[in-house]
Protein backbone atom coordinates (compact mmCIF):
# COMPACT_ATOMS: atom_id res chain seq x y z
CA UNK A 1 0.00 0.00 0.00
CA UNK A 2 1.17 3.81 -0.85
CA UNK A 3 2.48 5.19 2.15
CA UNK A 4 0.72 8.71 1.70
CA UNK A 5 -2.18 6.66 1.00
CA UNK A 6 -1.87 5.01 4.46
CA UNK A 7 -1.22 8.14 6.13
CA UNK A 8 -4.47 9.94 4.43
CA UNK A 9 -6.44 6.71 5.49
CA UNK A 10 -4.96 6.84 8.90
CA UNK A 11 -6.04 10.72 9.39
CA UNK A 12 -9.53 10.10 8.13
CA UNK A 13 -10.29 7.30 10.73
CA UNK A 14 -8.64 9.52 13.26
CA UNK A 15 -11.36 12.75 12.61
CA UNK A 16 -14.02 10.02 11.83
CA UNK A 17 -13.37 8.52 15.67
CA UNK A 18 -12.72 11.86 17.24
CA UNK A 19 -15.93 13.07 15.92
CA UNK A 20 -18.04 10.17 17.03
CA UNK A 21 -16.51 11.15 20.41
CA UNK A 22 -17.56 14.44 19.98
CA UNK A 23 -21.00 13.05 19.22
CA UNK A 24 -21.85 10.46 21.32
CA UNK A 25 -22.18 10.98 25.26
CA UNK A 26 -19.49 9.59 27.68
CA UNK A 27 -20.90 6.64 29.25
CA UNK A 28 -22.30 6.65 32.30
CA UNK A 29 -19.79 6.13 35.48
CA UNK A 30 -20.01 5.69 38.81
CA UNK A 31 -19.44 8.34 40.73
CA UNK A 32 -15.73 8.61 42.15
CA UNK A 33 -15.30 7.47 45.48
CA UNK A 34 -16.55 9.92 48.34
CA UNK A 35 -19.35 11.89 45.57
CA UNK A 36 -22.06 12.89 44.62
CA UNK A 37 -23.14 13.54 41.62
CA UNK A 38 -25.05 16.71 41.36
CA UNK A 39 -27.87 15.38 38.80
CA UNK A 40 -28.42 11.98 41.36
CA UNK A 41 -30.18 14.55 43.79
CA UNK A 42 -33.48 14.84 43.79
CA UNK A 43 -34.02 18.13 41.05
CA UNK A 44 -38.37 19.35 41.73
CA UNK A 45 -36.92 21.51 44.07
CA UNK A 46 -34.67 23.09 41.19
CA UNK A 47 -36.52 26.87 40.20
CA UNK A 48 -36.40 28.17 36.69
CA UNK A 49 -37.90 30.57 34.68
CA UNK A 50 -37.84 28.03 31.40
CA UNK A 51 -38.81 24.53 31.20
CA UNK A 52 -37.84 21.76 33.32
CA UNK A 53 -34.37 20.73 35.15
CA UNK A 54 -33.03 17.71 33.43
CA UNK A 55 -30.61 15.13 34.86
CA UNK A 56 -27.89 14.19 32.14
CA UNK A 57 -29.34 16.34 29.87
CA UNK A 58 -29.70 19.82 28.61
CA UNK A 59 -33.31 21.83 29.29
CA UNK A 60 -34.25 20.43 25.86
CA UNK A 61 -33.48 17.36 26.67
CA UNK A 62 -30.34 16.83 24.72
CA UNK A 63 -26.87 15.68 25.52
CA UNK A 64 -25.01 18.03 27.78
CA UNK A 65 -22.62 19.33 25.34
CA UNK A 66 -20.43 22.45 25.89
CA UNK A 67 -17.86 23.30 23.81
CA UNK A 68 -18.28 20.30 21.46
CA UNK A 69 -17.63 17.82 24.73
CA UNK A 70 -20.48 15.99 25.46
CA UNK A 71 -21.22 14.75 29.26
CA UNK A 72 -22.89 11.89 30.88
CA UNK A 73 -23.00 13.82 33.93
CA UNK A 74 -24.79 16.73 35.04
CA UNK A 75 -28.09 19.06 35.11
CA UNK A 76 -29.56 21.45 31.90
CA UNK A 77 -31.62 24.02 33.38
CA UNK A 78 -32.58 27.30 32.21
CA UNK A 79 -31.92 30.99 33.14
CA UNK A 80 -32.85 32.33 36.11
CA UNK A 81 -32.47 29.42 37.85
CA UNK A 82 -31.53 28.38 41.78
CA UNK A 83 -31.03 24.93 43.29
CA UNK A 84 -30.63 24.64 47.25
CA UNK A 85 -28.62 21.67 48.63
CA UNK A 86 -28.44 21.02 52.47
CA UNK A 87 -24.77 19.53 52.50
CA UNK A 88 -25.04 18.09 56.31
CA UNK A 89 -22.10 19.34 56.78
CA UNK A 90 -20.60 16.36 54.69
CA UNK A 91 -18.93 17.64 51.87
CA UNK A 92 -15.85 19.26 51.45
CA UNK A 93 -16.15 20.87 47.70
CA UNK A 94 -17.95 21.05 44.81
CA UNK A 95 -16.93 20.87 41.41
CA UNK A 96 -18.42 21.64 38.08
CA UNK A 97 -18.12 22.42 34.22
CA UNK A 98 -20.50 25.49 33.25
CA UNK A 99 -21.44 27.27 30.34
CA UNK A 100 -24.11 27.67 27.70
CA UNK A 101 -25.33 24.02 26.08
CA UNK A 102 -23.85 23.86 22.44
CA UNK A 103 -27.92 23.37 21.34
CA UNK A 104 -27.49 27.52 21.80
CA UNK A 105 -24.72 28.31 19.79
CA UNK A 106 -23.78 31.96 19.50
CA UNK A 107 -26.90 32.89 21.24
CA UNK A 108 -28.28 32.98 25.14
CA UNK A 109 -25.76 34.87 28.19
CA UNK A 110 -26.05 33.63 31.30
CA UNK A 111 -24.06 33.97 34.43
CA UNK A 112 -23.35 31.33 36.80
CA UNK A 113 -23.06 31.66 40.81
CA UNK A 114 -22.51 29.21 43.63
CA UNK A 115 -22.96 30.73 47.21
CA UNK A 116 -22.23 28.39 50.60
CA UNK A 117 -24.10 29.60 53.49
CA UNK A 118 -25.32 32.25 52.38
CA UNK A 119 -22.43 33.83 51.12
CA UNK A 120 -21.24 33.87 47.16
CA UNK A 121 -18.03 32.17 46.62
CA UNK A 122 -18.03 31.81 42.65
CA UNK A 123 -19.20 34.19 40.01
CA UNK A 124 -18.42 33.93 36.56
CA UNK A 125 -18.51 36.66 33.60
CA UNK A 126 -21.06 36.83 31.71
CA UNK A 127 -20.84 33.73 29.60
CA UNK A 128 -22.54 33.24 25.72
CA UNK A 129 -23.41 30.22 23.23
CA UNK A 130 -20.14 29.29 21.78
CA UNK A 131 -17.92 30.67 24.64
CA UNK A 132 -15.07 28.35 26.66
CA UNK A 133 -16.85 26.57 29.02
CA UNK A 134 -15.46 27.41 32.73
CA UNK A 135 -14.31 24.91 35.53
CA UNK A 136 -15.77 26.04 38.92
CA UNK A 137 -14.20 24.98 42.59
CA UNK A 138 -15.72 25.53 45.40
CA UNK A 139 -14.51 24.51 48.83
CA UNK A 140 -17.49 23.26 51.41
CA UNK A 141 -15.65 22.12 54.19
CA UNK A 142 -17.99 22.33 57.54
CA UNK A 143 -20.51 24.64 55.47
CA UNK A 144 -24.54 23.32 55.47
CA UNK A 145 -26.23 24.95 52.55
CA UNK A 146 -25.03 25.03 48.89
CA UNK A 147 -27.26 27.10 46.37
CA UNK A 148 -26.69 27.08 42.58
CA UNK A 149 -27.70 30.25 40.87
CA UNK A 150 -28.01 30.91 37.10
CA UNK A 151 -28.43 35.30 36.03
CA UNK A 152 -29.95 35.85 32.59
CA UNK A 153 -26.83 37.90 31.90
CA UNK A 154 -28.47 41.45 32.84
CA UNK A 155 -30.52 41.15 29.83
CA UNK A 156 -32.90 38.74 29.16
CA UNK A 157 -33.86 34.65 29.10
CA UNK A 158 -34.33 33.78 25.85
CA UNK A 159 -31.74 31.15 24.85
CA UNK A 160 -30.44 31.11 28.20
CA UNK A 161 -29.72 27.16 28.06
CA UNK A 162 -27.39 26.94 31.04
CA UNK A 163 -25.21 23.03 32.05
CA UNK A 164 -24.12 22.31 35.46
CA UNK A 165 -21.83 19.90 33.48
CA UNK A 166 -19.93 17.01 35.44
CA UNK A 167 -20.85 18.48 38.49
CA UNK A 168 -20.42 17.15 41.45
CA UNK A 169 -19.90 17.31 45.55
CA UNK A 170 -17.09 15.47 47.37
CA UNK A 171 -17.55 14.11 50.94
CA UNK A 172 -15.60 14.28 54.00
CA UNK A 173 -13.91 11.17 54.96
CA UNK A 174 -16.36 9.06 57.41
CA UNK A 175 -19.03 11.35 56.20
CA UNK A 176 -22.77 9.17 57.73
CA UNK A 177 -25.03 11.29 55.93
CA UNK A 178 -25.21 12.36 52.33
CA UNK A 179 -26.09 15.84 50.35
CA UNK A 180 -29.72 16.00 49.66
CA UNK A 181 -31.85 18.63 47.56
CA UNK A 182 -34.28 21.08 49.76
CA UNK A 183 -37.72 20.50 48.16
CA UNK A 184 -40.55 20.96 51.00
CA UNK A 185 -38.25 24.20 52.90
CA UNK A 186 -38.13 25.82 49.54
CA UNK A 187 -42.17 24.90 48.59
CA UNK A 188 -43.16 26.08 52.39
CA UNK A 189 -41.08 29.12 51.93
CA UNK A 190 -42.45 30.24 48.73
CA UNK A 191 -46.61 29.57 50.51
CA UNK A 192 -45.43 31.99 53.29
CA UNK A 193 -44.39 34.37 50.92
CA UNK A 194 -47.50 34.36 48.69
CA UNK A 195 -49.75 35.08 52.02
Amino acid sequence: MNPLFRLCLAKTCLTALALVSALCPQPAQAAPARTVWLDSLDLSGMRQEYGDPHAGKSVEGTPLSLAGTVYAHGVGTHAASSFDVDLKGAATRFRAVVGVDDERKNQGSVVFQVFVDGEKKAETLVLHGGDPPVRLSVNLTGAHRLRLVVTDGGDNYVNDHADWANAFLTLRRGAARKPVAFIGCLRAEARAHRK
